[in-house]
């Protein structure tokens, strides 16, 4: 009976509005850092082997589209498009933890 429910609340809902972007876009900001941020991205990007991963990760935090602009045009569920977007972020936070974590300085004391 709860998924019944679940799945009605769902479609009185309808679909997420596709229009306003995730956040802002990269390509928008001229500073130096989103300069440097964009290039950090694309080599990053260049490192997955799944072209779809390249596309959601430059299109998400690249670009600033919703993760919801992905289901459509590639034909996946949303659930496809959720579950790489959560496999992408721990793939990031691995390859990011080493630069984040000489940027410390170490103990001080």
């Amino acid at each position: 009976l709860p998924f019944r429910l679940a799945d009605r609340w769902q479609t009185l809902l309808g679909p997420e509005p596709r229009g306003e972007p995730a956040a802002p876009s990269l390509a928008d900001d001229e500073s130096f850092a989103a300069s440097e941020t964009r290039l950090l991205l694309e080599a990053l990007a260049e490192r997955l082997a799944d072209p779809r991963d390249r596309l959601l990760l430059l299109g998400h935090v690249g670009d600033g589209l919703p993760l919801a602009r992905f289901v459509g045009p590639v034909g996946v569920t949303p659930g496809v498009v959720y579950g790489r977007w959560r496999r992408l972020r721990v793939w990031l936070r691995a390859e990011l933890a080493p630069a984040r974590d000489a940027g410390r300085g170490g103990d001080i004391g």
